[in-house]
């Protein structure tokens, strides 16, 4: 089951590999739906939810969220993760557009650009 802020928490703990503790995922969760227009659960509910749901996700095997070593209260995602992330980021740089490569060789003309306006 995937937690309210779960991406959230994924994209906080991929910027920093080494782990972080619970209190700074939770305030930069806090400080990025805090507004004025809208109403949002109070730090201490929120640090809460995120404390439990790393605590139950890190104790499965299957889960992507482990503990740090030796550190109470830190968090951070498993190697496999980490590695299928990196990957995925190399292949988005190697080919940054969609393409559809039945299409491409079905009309060849479909994918070109025109340099001039033809209006």
């Amino acid at each position: 089951m995937n937690h309210k802020y779960y991406r959230q928490i994924i994209d906080l703990l991929t910027l920093r590999p080494d782990g972080l503790k619970v209190s700074a995922i939770a305030k930069n969760i806090y400080n990025q739906q805090d507004n004025l227009f809208s109403e949002h659960e109070s730090y201490e509910k929120l640090y809460e939810s995120i404390r439990q749901y790393l605590w139950q996700q890190s104790q499965k095997k299957n889960s992507i969220f482990t503990t740090v070593d030796e550190k109470r209260g830190y968090y951070k995602l498993r190697k496999i993760y980490t590695m299928q992330t990196e990957f995925q980021f190399a292949s988005e740089d190697l080919f940054p557009y969609p393409c559809d490569i039945k299409k491409a060789t079905e009309n060849p003309n479909a994918i070109q650009l025109s340099l001039y306006d033809e209006d």
